[in-house]
């Protein structure tokens, strides 16, 4: 088994620790980067069910008498019928940005931790005892 001098040790395990607190930085360069992207997908959504209620009342308001309301009409109800859809497709990406934002952080957990228990880890050197 390899053997380690306390100089090799305190070189490697100064390189560990950066190395850990580097990776923590970085998920959370990244998860802030995300977070901010949340943050466009939830106006987004926002604003579609602020014009889905918007198109609800528009087609409440809208007479039915005359060809040129009927054709608007129709028009609201595609626009209306659309939504939903499009209303779906935004939860399901902000879930999805939920998840990976949950696994950003819990790496810069791990990565400070297991930098914090390096800090005092030493390789120890199992003795080999020969019959």
């Amino acid at each position: 088994m390899a053997s380690f001098t306390d100089e090799q040790q305190t070189l490697h395990r100064d390189l560990f620790v950066e190395e850990c607190r580097q990776k923590a930085w970085g998920a959370a360069c990244h998860a802030d980067w995300i977070a901010k992207q949340l943050d466009t997908l939830v106006a987004d959504y926002t604003k579609l069910e602020v014009e889905q209620g918007r198109v609800d009342e528009e087609i409440k308001a809208t007479d039915y008498k005359t060809p040129e309301s009927r054709d608007k009409l129709k028009a609201l109800q595609a626009r209306r019928d659309a939504l939903p859809a499009r209303l779906t497709a935004l939860k399901k990406n902000m879930q999805q940005v939920q998840q990976v934002l949950s696994g950003l952080y819990q790496n810069i957990e791990v990565n400070l931790q297991l930098a914090t228990y390096a800090e005092t880890w030493a390789w120890k050197e199992v003795s080999s005892q020969t019959p």
